[in-house]
């Protein structure tokens, strides 16, 4: 639960910085895109760029944010300079680059005090204060919010006080100056009286009971936090009203209160079943198998240990993928970076290469009556070569390097098809109309992992089908939620991206199909995958231990969207498909290489 507030507490600096930094606005990127790149005058490029970094992914806004910093600190726009620089400190915290962050803020800091820019000062002291509390350095933390809470209180800017004095009171708590933390949420509570914001309101009254929580002070605790979770379920704030009525459950079990405790534990764990907050599953199971240990009841003790491992592991997983994806966005950051300097320094080549041209000229002219024509005319023409033949091999470093981020995009526009799929799945109040967007979003992920798996190669336009074919399942297990026994048997085969794409469409279906409702009464589930070479190609095996497809449901299955589609995108690779039932139902595809394209096993 302690890792849980953790998580908690990032997520509420977050959203207050991001209501202190974004407003909400429909831009056109392309325009962006055509003035910030055209010839035009600078401070238009640079107000492009900086509208730029608001939007695109982080790497992205990154290098944009970047680019601005730079066009205003050689233009002399030190107000410009220091707002880029707060972009880039936001772009590196969405990253995780918490010490690079604040770097950037830092940095942004001493510009605005150069040119005496008071009122951005406030602002930036909370966003500093706010990234060292994630690396857990408080005391710095504190010496920032109490400057921002200064200043704000001299503007009389009320609201943006609350959030400053929220985030002190949660820093005091942390150093365990609960008197100090007590004052800060009692104010915050007092200035919201004429504000009346619900939301600040149901933070402050929060954490002021997790305060009395750690002094042990049993009435106000539960009167503040049950006035808390009170507010936020009004407010649908399902992930901080998870936090409080988790941290309210555990003190009325040390309290003895076991059944009160007992049955606020299980509220959270449905709640947070339903919303898909794993951190919050892990540590309400670990809770509760801790609970039925003590009580005895050994059975449902050991039942939900098992769940806080299974979401344990795959939070881990999560956070090695996150890990990964950051410092792949560092990589390509840096080469972004190199290629810019590289076609800097190319322009100022081509400059003396055209000053060495005119020269040579003359000299040519002055010279042609000289028998030593011949022998230079060679010379040059040789230098003329070599120079092509640079060219050439620069050209296609080019392409590799086009090629690389337009799959690159590709990848990153199929992630954000899936997110508004998860998004719009979580609009719709109808059980049909979720799945669906639920199925078309794993549709999509299917697509995104396998140019996930080309990233890494220059041109490569083959992926190895069983790693493919094991971060399928395993992303569709964790997506799904579902605890399921993976057996996999298989071979090292290659094959092109142009069969790997419908390929890997009716394998996320079929997968899917078995997860959801390949489901034994008794016996764990469990899934089994073989990939076997033969001789002239290869085949794919998935069974599962359900109950099988009985006729009635196949004749009805065939008219699904589903099977339709696998029928449809098999055809296009002209293989074969077919279904049997043994103990469980059981999938055969087989794919010759003659029908594939270029197929390397």
């Amino acid at each position: 639960m302690k890792n849980n507030l953790k998580y908690f507490r990032c997520y509420f600096l977050f959203f207050l910085l991001f209501h202190l930094t974004y407003t909400s606005s429909q831009i056109n990127i392309d325009s962006l895109k055509k003035v910030a790149e055209g010839d035009c005058v600078e401070l238009e490029r640079i107000n492009s760029l900086l509208c730029l970094s608001k939007y695109e992914t982080p790497i992205q806004a990154l290098i944009y944010a970047e680019r601005a910093r730079e066009l205003s600190h050689v233009n002399k726009y030190y107000e410009k300079e220091g707002l880029a620089l707060e972009y880039i400190s936001l772009c590196n915290r969405r990253m995780g680059n918490y010490t690079s962050a604040i770097k950037a803020s830092l940095d942004a800091l001493q510009i605005y005090d150069r040119i005496g820019a008071i009122d951005k000062k406030a602002s930036l002291q909370l966003q500093i204060g706010s990234h060292l509390s994630n690396e857990g350095n408080y005391k710095l933390s504190k010496t920032y919010i109490e400057s921002s809470l200064s200043s704000f209180q001299i503007r009389k800017d009320t609201l943006n006080m609350m959030y400053a004095l929220i985030n002190l009171g949660e820093t005091y708590r942390r150093l365990f100056a609960y008197d100090s933390a007590k004052i800060c949420f009692k104010y915050c509570i007092e200035l919201n009286r004429s504000a009346k914001n619900r939301l600040v309101e149901g933070y402050a009254l929060g954490n002021i009971g997790l305060t009395y929580l750690s002094e042990d002070s049993t009435l106000l605790a539960e009167n503040n936090l049950l006035k808390s979770i009170n507010i936020l379920s009004n407010l649908s704030d399902v992930y901080s009203l998870a936090c409080y009525k988790s941290k309210l459950a555990q003190f009325y079990l040390s309290k003895g209160m076991d059944e009160k405790g007992e049955s606020m534990l299980l509220e959270c764990l449905k709640i947070s079943k339903r919303e898909n907050l794993k951190e919050q599953i892990r540590d309400i199971s670990l809770d509760l198998s801790q609970f039925y240990e003590v009580q005895g009841d050994y059975s449902l003790a050991l039942n939900y240990r098992k769940n806080y491992e299974f979401y344990n592991d795959s939070i881990k997983n999560l956070e090695n993928v996150r890990n990964i994806e950051q410092l792949r966005s560092q990589y390509y950051l840096k080469k972004k970076e190199d290629d810019i300097l590289f076609l800097e320094q190319e322009n100022k080549n081509k400059n003396i290469q055209i000053l060495l041209s005119l020269f040579g000229v003359t000299l040519t002219i002055l010279l042609s009556a000289f028998l030593y024509y011949a022998l230079h005319s060679r010379k040059v023409a040789y230098v003329k070569l070599l120079d092509q033949k640079k060219i050439i091999e620069k050209k296609k470093e080019e392409i590799e390097l086009l090629y690389r981020e337009l799959n690159h995009r590709i990848k990153n526009n199929l992630q954000m098809i899936a997110s508004i799929f998860s998004l719009q799945a979580g609009r719709y109040c109808t059980r049909e109309t979720s799945e669906s967007l639920a199925i078309a979003k794993l549709r999509v992920e299917s697509l995104t992992l396998i140019h996930q798996k080309l990233v890494p190669s220059s041109s490569n336009v083959y992926l190895l089908l069983n790693d493919y074919i094991t971060d399928l399942a395993e992303n569709l297990i964790f997506s799904l939620g579902i605890d399921v026994d993976l057996q996999l048997k298989l071979d090292k085969v290659r094959l092109h991206v142009d069969d790997a794409i419908p390929l890997g469409i009716v394998l996320n279906e079929l997968l899917t199909n078995s997860l959801k409702y390949a489901v034994p009464i008794t016996a764990k589930a469990r899934l089994m995958i073989s990939l076997l070479k033969k001789h002239d190609g290869f085949m794919i095996i998935i069974r599962d231990n359900g109950p099988g497809l009985i006729e009635k449901v196949k004749a009805s299955k065939s008219r699904s969207i589903g099977l339709k589609l696998v029928k449809s995108l098999l055809k296009q690779i002209k293989g074969e498909i077919i279904q049997t039932n043994d103990n469980g139902c059981v999938w055969s595809i087989y794919l010759k290489d003659s029908e594939l394209k270029n197929l390397k096993l």
